[in-house]
């Protein structure tokens, strides 16, 4: 089937008829090939779909995957609990944001 190719030509092409000018059929393969790639994509889209619903993840904890565990914010993390943070550059150094006239000049960090 010619996709709106043959209304840019101006050729009078009926849409239901599967026989049009050669000059079309890489235009037409491109749109089969895409037509193809979409189904595929969504039968493998239903079949995760179905498979997370049936089988799932039962226990999070024991994961590896780090995306699919609880997220760890700033009051949970470790690192700020311990407060042992250690920064490359001074703007992580500061407590933000700082008091108003604490610097005269800029800081410089060496």
């Amino acid at each position: 089937m010619i996709n709106k190719i043959g209304g840019m030509k101006n050729l009078i092409v009926v849409r239901r008829i599967p026989d049009y000018p050669d000059a079309f059929a890489g235009f037409n393969a491109i749109c089969s090939f895409g037509a193809e790639l979409s189904i595929i994509s969504l039968l493998f889209f239903g079949y995760v779909i179905y498979d997370q619903l049936e089988n799932g993840l039962v226990n999070k904890d024991l994961s590896t995957n780090s995306l699919l565990k609880d997220p760890d914010f700033f009051e949970s993390n470790e690192t700020f609990k311990s407060n042992e943070i250690k920064s490359e550059s001074i703007e992580f150094l500061l407590n933000y944001p700082p008091m108003f006239h604490t610097f005269n000049t800029v800081a410089i960090q060496s």
